[in-house]
């Protein structure tokens, strides 16, 4: 469907500014405000994070024609998942320093925020290679946009 396409395109691009503001945050401000905007807000992070997650798990089984069904673009698919995770940690460190600051436990009872070695070295990956991972998912997005119809892509 167009309307996936496009926001797969949206998503992909906001993802990877997100994912690249440490490296053109003081070259293009704009880019600042944006992740400051969206984390400002827990409402707002996970708003964009369940819209990105959905439209990943989507944009998998309703592909641009002539993909096939199931994995016509899976690669967009991935990597719009890929950011929902990292929006994810985003906003569960977001939890933490509101927490450290007004001496609360907003994630004490939710099972989705429990801390484990499994998501601690997941963590430690996205953030060690944030940089790279933002540079993937943008290059996705830009062959995404410029080629619409290629199986996997």
């Amino acid at each position: 469907m167009v309307q996936f396409y496009f926001l797969t395109i949206v998503f992909l691009i906001i993802g990877a500014l997100i994912l690249l503001v440490e490296e053109y945050g003081e070259r293009f401000p704009t880019i600042e405000r944006l992740r400051n905007q969206i984390f400002s807000n827990q409402t707002n992070a996970i708003v964009l994070l369940v819209l990105t997650a959905v439209t990943g798990i989507l944009k998998m089984i309703s592909p641009i024609t002539p993909g096939p069904v199931v994995l016509g673009d899976f690669f967009p698919a991935i990597a719009l998942l890929a950011v929902a995770v990292f929006y994810g940690f985003e906003i569960q460190s977001l939890g933490k320093d509101v927490s450290a600051n007004e001496d609360e436990e907003l994630f004490e009872d939710d099972p989705a925020f429990i801390d484990s070695e499994i998501v601690d070295k997941a963590e430690g990956f996205y953030y060690k290679y944030k940089k790279i991972i933002g540079y993937v998912i943008l290059g996705i997005s830009f062959f995404h946009f410029l080629f619409p119809g290629a199986v996997l892509l």
